[in-house]
């Protein structure tokens, strides 16, 4: 008998790519061999990006948008000095195509860094590195 192994447990290979926006935003696309598996968007502005971002600035836009089995998380945090944790959202325990936005107004030009990350259950698959990013 031939069991096969469901996306989530084949061997997958995660990798991110920034795009970075002149008013601090930053979109990291999460790749799961090759497809788009989904986004993690920090809007600086409300227009940065306007799909992702609420009628506010200071958006975390998070969206799953593959069926592999596995959640998008992305972080916010404090640039420099003792960490700070800002916001987070996740994807986790949702079925693909699940979208959760955070909004929060922080000072203008406030240095952050955001992350992305890959999940399975609670278990963290593979993470990026911290990309800065401006309020």
């Amino acid at each position: 008998m031939t069991t096969l192994a469901t996306p989530a447990q084949a061997a997958s290979k995660i990798t991110f790519t920034v795009s970075y926006k002149s008013d601090g935003s930053a979109k990291i696309l999460v790749r799961n061999n090759g497809a788009v598996a989904g986004v993690v968007v920090w809007a600086a502005d409300p227009d940065s990006y306007p799909a992702s971002s609420s009628n506010k600035g200071d958006t975390l836009y998070v969206r799953d948008q593959y069926r592999d089995g596995y959640a998008i998380s992305g972080t916010v945090v404090q640039a420099s000095g003792a960490p700070k944790h800002y916001r987070s959202a996740s994807t986790s325990g949702h079925t693909a195509g699940y979208s959760v936005r955070k909004t929060e107004n922080l000072a203008e030009g406030h240095k952050l860094q955001l992350r992305a990350q890959v999940l399975q259950g609670a278990k963290v698959i593979r993470s990026s590195i911290y990309y800065k990013i401006r309020a």
